[in-house]
């Protein structure tokens, strides 16, 4: 039991604590004029995001859950970092009109897909657990988050006539 509680806390450590970092850095230095909104959209994807990984359990009879469990604890902080990137050249780097912030946003919608098939996944084998199909929904949510950063990022909008 306290190797696996030590286990958890150096992959907290190892997954978040960077991510924090940036997270401080961005909400506290000038350099960054975003704006409120998207100063927590990189919270959520450096802090939170990891953190959801970190507590989700995965069957470990499932094969396929636990690839696409390792895949997305690897490939979480690359798509944080472009979706930082995406952030900042529409922002900071005076791109906003061209296709490189939206092609910046595919990491994070591919990412954001994992979560929902993950979260698919979980739903299917949940076996009617209400807190199980709870968690998938979330998951999937995240996915629908991804589409709309990346239509924001095209400079989309779908509720526009």
């Amino acid at each position: 039991m306290k190797s696996s509680l030590k286990q958890r806390m150096k992959s907290l450590f190892l997954t978040v604590f960077p991510g924090g970092i940036i997270t401080i850095l961005i909400f506290s230095l000038d350099y960054f004029q975003f704006e409120l909104v998207e100063k927590f959209l990189l919270f959520a994807a450096f802090v939170i995001v990891p953190l959801v990984i970190l507590l989700l359990n995965h069957d470990e009879k499932n094969k396929h859950q636990r690839m696409i469990y390792a895949a997305m604890k690897w490939l979480q902080f690359p798509a944080a970092l472009l979706t930082l990137a995406s952030v900042m050249s529409s922002k900071m780097w005076g791109l906003e009109s061209t296709e490189i912030p939206g092609i910046l946003s595919l990491g994070w919608l591919l990412f954001t897909l994992l979560l929902g098939i993950y979260g698919l996944t979980t739903i299917v084998i949940s076996k009617g657990k209400a807190a199980e199909i709870a968690i998938g929904a979330g998951l999937v949510y995240f996915f629908i988050g991804g589409i709309w950063f990346t239509l924001y990022q095209y400079q989309l909008n779908p509720l526009s006539s």
